[in-house]
């Protein structure tokens, strides 16, 4: 039984798909007494201090598993609030090796160099020192060991191929505000966060010769890249999160060739089967970039412009058949119903040259959330400031936040994922012109989408042209609930729901209803419009356009597929 711990800081989750992701974390509020500024940048990666670190690693056992088995369900609670103390209270009399490297790796706590020499025997204090993992410190005669970045295991399920394969992994970042109780540096980088974890869900998992992570921080979706990619190249604008990527990529010995520059600058030339990427794509004030820029989050661009510079590029590194997946955020107006504009026409402005030299390209918009400006600012201002902020300088900058957006027009932003993908051509034969089909969907609710579900809606974003007289199959998860006025003979209200993820549960109409009742792989829409239209007192042509509406999203949604042909 799969134990599932939802959290941000804690980064626990697996995913319903079978890309399942567990993270041990979590911060401490006391933190080490190490100054940060020299963090990371005294990385050795010496072979032998890694090998030796790694050895300790294994035989610590330290996994997700074992390190759950030591909190209680309170500590782990707790850990899911950004609160550590009664986990470190529970680990103070623990003296397992997987122990000690919890209490100084995640929980940030100092421990005595002796427990962490027992910890790691191969390795050693010294050796820790020498590799750049802990700094020690004199106080009352004896020696502590304090960390200087966060290390913790890192749980994988991909599947491959149809096969899901299983990853123990240890991946490090730098240490949270929370833990050091100071602001994060401006080349901060990020550990497994939330949004990390969703493209990690998202991306399809097909075997492919080539993938690139663009801005690839730690490092999290480049090693989930290489299971599945024979080359995998990282980039990222940061020297500091490329030594990140390339200690998590020793680490956990994967060949990763990782290349630092400015977006697409360090792959000219090249293109890929699979390009990823969480971009820093916060809408930050200039006023208050001004004041500091987090490298993680804010990509220096004016607005939300840095998106369609991102899949301008993306796309022209694409190769035949690539596909560009990446999240996203963008600016809305008062009316929300338009939110789709601006990605739509972004994706369209960056495939207008493949389409008109012949390319057919998909792409898929999603909008999982739509907040407010102020909902945002708070977001991005708490996760700068923390608590560690005077109330006079939060009201200043939440102001320039709002002044910002409102002179912009800009009343919500919106949250999503793009897909985008080059169809190949058939036997290598030239078009005389492509086209694109975009389609741009709000789903706030429904279980959240993974790979196959992608995957199912680029594969479904154009309706068969004789959809008519296909036939189609339901899909097994897809369920109906009815619901009724006491003592009428018709239903008020139908919902169709499906228990996949990327399932969407939403009301349908009677006409739907009928047809995807009746979607057996026997009969085709044509064959079953004039009964439907019969049975509900309608005519046939009404019955056929709603119908024509209704089966696209069917298609995309996976509550529908086509049956196969006799011949297969």
């Amino acid at each position: 039984m799969t134990r599932v711990i939802p959290s941000v800081t804690l980064r626990f989750a697996i995913d319903e798909v079978g890309v399942g992701s567990r993270n041990v974390g979590g911060l401490w509020q006391g933190g080490p007494k190490v100054e940060m500024e020299e963090a990371m940048g005294q990385l050795n990666m010496e072979p032998v201090l890694m090998a030796a670190l790694r050895s300790d690693l294994l035989a610590a056992d330290w996994t997700v598993d074992v390190v759950e088995g030591l909190l209680s369900p309170m500590a782990l609670a707790a850990m899911d609030r950004d609160q550590l103390v009664p986990a470190a209270l529970e680990m103070r009399n623990q003296t397992s090796p997987a122990a000690v490297l919890t209490m100084v790796f995640v929980l940030a706590q100092p421990v005595r160099a002796g427990s962490f020499a027992y910890a790691m025997p191969t390795l050693g204090v010294d050796g820790a020192v020498s590799l750049g993992i802990i700094t020690t410190e004199g106080r009352e005669g004896e020696v502590w060991c304090n960390a200087v970045l966060d290390l913790r295991p890192h749980t994988a399920a991909i599947p491959v191929g149809g096969v899901t394969e299983r990853h123990q992994w240890w991946v490090a970042s730098d240490l949270s505000q929370a833990q050091t109780g100071r602001p994060p540096r401006e080349d901060y980088v990020l550990g497994i966060a939330s949004a990390s974890t969703n493209l990690l869900r998202l991306t399809m998992r097909d075997p492919v010769a080539s993938a690139l992570d663009m801005g690839c921080g730690c490092g999290i979706l480049t090693l989930y890249l290489s299971t599945h990619a024979q080359k995998v190249v990282a980039t990222d604008i940061s020297e500091r999160a490329c030594n990140f990527t390339r200690f998590n990529a020793a680490l956990n010995q994967v060949d990763i060739d990782v290349r630092q520059g400015s977006l697409f600058d360090p792959v000219v030339g090249q293109s890929f089967d699979l390009i990823t990427s969480n971009p820093p794509f916060v809408i930050t004030p200039e006023a208050v970039r001004t004041r500091t820029n987090l490298e993680y989050r804010d990509g220096g661009m004016v607005r939300d412009n840095l998106i369609p510079l991102i899949i301008e590029q993306a796309v022209a590194h694409l190769a035949p058949g690539g596909c560009l997946q990446m999240l996203a955020n963008w600016e809305v107006g008062s009316d929300t119903k338009w939110w789709q504009r601006r990605p739509t026409r972004w994706v369209e402005d960056a495939t207008a040259t493949l389409v008109a030299d012949g390319v057919e390209v998909d792409a898929w918009v999603v909008q999982r959330d739509l907040v407010d400006v102020a909902q945002y600012a708070e977001w991005w201002m708490r996760d700068q400031w923390g608590d560690n902020v005077e109330r006079g300088v939060w009201n200043a900058e939440y102001a320039e936040w709002i002044r910002d957006f409102a002179k912009a027009g800009t009343e919500y932003v919106g949250l999503g994922f793009i897909a985008v993908r080059l169809r190949r051509r058939k036997d290598d034969v030239e078009m005389v012109s492509g086209d694109l089909t975009v389609v741009a969907e709000y789903l706030p609710e429904g279980e959240p989408a993974n790979g196959n579900a992608v995957k199912t809606a680029l594969n479904n974003l154009r309706t068969p042209r004789d959809w008519k007289n296909a036939t189609f199959l339901r899909r097994s998860d897809v369920r109906e609930a009815r619901y009724y006025v006491p003592g009428q003979p018709d239903p008020e209200l139908v919902r169709i729901t499906q228990g996949c993820p990327g399932g969407r549960d939403r009301s349908v109409s009677s006409v739907v209803a009928a047809l995807v009742g009746v979607s057996d792989g026997e009969l085709t829409p044509a064959q079953v419009i004039p009964a439907i239209a019969a049975l509900l007192g309608r005519e046939e042509s009404e019955v056929s356009l709603e119908l024509e509406e209704a089966v696209p999203e069917l298609l995309r949604s996976g509550v529908l597929e086509e049956a196969p042909s006799p011949e297969h």
